[in-house]
């Protein structure tokens, strides 16, 4: 009998823990001309994502932001709420994009549902993406830039991303 009760009390234990749903981690804000975009990681950085208000991150639902500096407020199901803000903060110029890229040797912009485009994941407004890649074309003409789109990315983003190429005579690497 006893130990039918632990294995009882060993069961709903776990059940327990399969339904704690871990907390994020805040590890950037991005604000353009559409609103902020924020990056939130699962502790120790096995996925994260950029994503705006009224979206959900692994059982997260991103409710609110006090801007400037935050929190940013999320609720799960069952109603919790949990307020992150950054742990530090850095502000990437363009010439860090730029570096970044160039040290590594790629660079990877990415078309994202909503418009959003990324430069090696940092969230860019259209202006920065062309004042990267004239930089980029300065420091090398011919650097191979891979371009990624979401199956859910907006196409006339996409467009604009690949016609603005050519003007800067970067050129392009199919992925």
């Amino acid at each position: 009998m006893a130990l039918a009760a632990l294995l009882l009390f060993a069961t709903a234990a776990s059940r327990a823990e399969e339904s704690v749903v871990a907390k994020p981690e805040l590890r950037g804000v991005a604000a353009d001309s559409s609103g902020e975009k924020f990056n939130l990681s699962t502790p120790g950085a096995a996925h994260s994502d950029w994503l705006s208000l009224g979206e959900s991150f692994e059982g997260w639902s991103l409710v609110s932001f006090l801007a400037p500096a935050g929190p940013l407020v999320l609720r799960d199901a069952s109603g919790a709420e949990l307020r992150l803000s950054l742990a530090s903060s850095h502000v990437l110029t363009l010439d860090d994009l730029v570096a970044s890229s160039t040290s590594k040797g790629s660079c990877v912009v990415s078309v994202k549902p909503g418009g959003t485009v990324t430069w090696d994941g940092t969230p860019v407004e259209d202006g920065q993406l062309q004042s990267a890649l004239i930089k980029l074309h300065g420091k090398d003409p011919n650097f191979p830039i891979t371009i990624q789109m979401d199956d859910k990315a907006d196409l006339k983003k996409l467009a604009f991303v690949i016609l603005d190429a050519p003007r800067v005579h970067v050129g392009f690497v199919q992925s």
